[in-house]
């Protein structure tokens, strides 16, 4: 009994090693932002910039799905397939993210929220519901704020911007993560803090 015990408990580790998306994921080729399989179709909303979104269901309300720091609409993909049956459900890629347009625009919360505005007006949007993770909470904030007509209810899943810091810890953050430091980061290294990070958790 004891040996299947071991056997069995080998086994197991075994096959958890070898099916662990981490390993994998560092010899992978490099993936384009437009080759990345969201799960739904994506759509544009033609303009300057060009907003790439996933627009699915239909209903009276919509909810308009907005990723945070660093992420993009297919964050939402567990959660689209679930709303989408009682409502029209929208996820948007931020301009500079995903496959939305990239460019030297004035990247800040309040531009997000007037890009998010615009987005509402020029599809026409109407009983919208806005769910905004991390960074897209606070952009949803400024939204609300800047044009409280343009959404009818505020969702905030872990919102960025009003979480307080401890003296000293924007300066250490700025030091750690310079632009320069980011550049010249071999793609080795950036993958594997991401695979640390994101696959191989303690």
């Amino acid at each position: 009994m004891k040996k299947l015990i071991i056997s069995t408990f080998i086994l197991l580790v075994a096959i958890m090693l070898t099916s662990c998306g981490g390993y994998r994921y560092l010899d992978a080729p490099p993936l384009e932002f437009q080759d990345i399989d969201y799960g739904f179709e994506t759509h544009f909303l033609q303009g300057d910039p060009t907003i790439a979104y996933v627009d699915e269901g239909e209903g009276d309300t919509t909810i308009i799905l907005v990723h945070g720091l660093a992420s993009n609409a297919g964050f939402w993909r567990y959660n689209i397939g679930e709303l989408s049956q009682s409502y029209r459900v929208i996820a948007i890629d931020l301009p500079g993210y995903g496959k939305s347009d990239k460019g030297d625009y004035p990247y800040g919360m309040g531009w997000y929220a007037e890009q998010i505005a615009s987005f509402i007006d020029r599809m026409n949007l109407q009983q919208v519901v806005y769910v905004g993770h991390s960074m897209g909470g606070q952009i949803g904030m400024t939204l609300s704020i800047n044009h409280p007509d343009a959404i009818d209810h505020l969702v905030l899943a872990a919102p960025a911007g009003i979480e307080a810091f401890r003296p000293g810890a924007g300066n250490w953050l700025a030091n750690a993560f310079t632009m320069e430091g980011i550049r010249t980061n071999p793609e080795s290294n950036i993958r594997e803090a991401l695979s640390w990070n994101f696959f191989r958790w303690n």
